[in-house]
C-alpha cells in the first residue's frame, strides 16, 4: 500500500451504513480503509493493533456510544462524527471531532470535510495515533513523528514545529497542542512554547538550551517546569 494514503476506519453499529461510506471511501484515490467496526469496543480493541490517520464514527451504539468511544482514546486521530441525529452536534464539537456529517452522507461532502481534516492548511487534529503529526510545508502535508520536533511556537494564528528537517505549520491553538502532546515528552515553559523534553542539551538562567535554539522559562511555568526535570 502507498504509505502516502491516509489510513481509515469506520465505526458504525449498522451494517448499511457501513456499506454506504465504503462506496463513497472507495470513490477518494487518497484514502485507504483499513477497517471496519461495528461496535465501539471492538474499535477500541482493533485500533490498538491497527491504528488509523482518520475515524469515522457514528454516535448511537449499544455498550458504548461514540462520543464515549472517543473520550476513551488515550490519542486521537482526526474524527469525523457520521450520524442520523443532527441533535448531537453541538456536544460533538467539545470533543474536538473535525467534523460533523448527518446521515445520508453525500460524496460530495464527504470529501470537503477529508479536506477540512487532513489536506486543507487548518489541521485541527495533528497528532495522530502513530505518534505523528500532519503540517503544512512548503504548500505540501507532510507527515512527520512527534519525537522529532524539538520545539514548538506560538505564532499568530499558527502554530510552528521546530524539527531537524524544517519549521512546519499547523492552524490550532497551542491549548489543543499541549492537550493532544504525549505529556511525557512535552512541557509548556512559556506563553509562546513548548520544548521537547528529549531535546534539550540544558537549562541555565531559566532558559532551556535546544542544539540550535534558546528558549525562556517565563515565571508561571518556572515552578512546574523544574518540578518535572528533577535537577539532582
Amino acid at each position: 500500500m502507498n504509505s502516502q494514503l491516509i489510513t481509515c476506519a469506520i465505526v458504525d453499529d449498522d451494517p448499511f451504513d457501513r456499506t454506504v461510506l465504503k462506496d463513497i471511501i472507495a470513490q477518494v484515490s487518497s484514502i485507504h480503509l483499513e477497517g471496519e467496526y461495528a461496535s465501539a469496543m471492538e474499535a477500541y480493541n482493533g485500533l490498538a493493533e491497527n491504528p488509523v490517520d482518520l475515524l469515522l464514527v457514528d454516535v448511537e451504539m449499544p455498550t458504548m456510544t461514540g462520543l464515549e468511544f472517543i473520550a476513551s482514546l488515550q490519542i486521537q486521530p482526526v474524527i469525523i462524527i457520521v450520524t442520523a441525529k443532527p441533535e448531537y452536534a453541538l456536544e460533538a464539537y467539545n470533543y474536538l471531532v473535525t467534523d460533523f456529517l448527518v446521515k445520508p452522507v453525500s460524496p460530495l461532502r464527504f470529501v470537503k470535510a477529508i479536506e477540512k481534516g487532513l489536506t486543507m492548511p487548518t489541521l485541527s487534529h495533528p497528532i495522530g495515533v502513530d505518534g505523528s503529526i500532519f503540517a503544512k510545508l512548503n504548500g505540501k502535508i507532510a507527515r512527520i513523528a512527534v519525537d522529532a520536533v524539538g520545539w514548538i511556537k506560538s505564532s499568530g494564528n499558527y502554530v510552528l514545529w521546530h524539527t531537524n528537517d524544517g519549521r512546519y505549520s499547523t492552524s490550532i491553538t497551542m491549548k489543543e497542542v499541549e492537550a493532544r502532546l504525549p505529556k511525557e515528552l512535552f512541557i509548556r515553559i512559556h506563553r509562546y512554547y513548548i520544548v521537547n523534553l528529549n531535546h534539550i542539551d540544558s537549562v541555565e538562567d531559566n532558559c532551556v538550551q535546544l542544539k540550535d535554539q534558546v528558549l525562556p522559562i517565563s515565571k508561571a511555568y518556572r515552578k512546574a517546569f523544574y518540578e518535572r526535570i528533577n535537577p539532582v
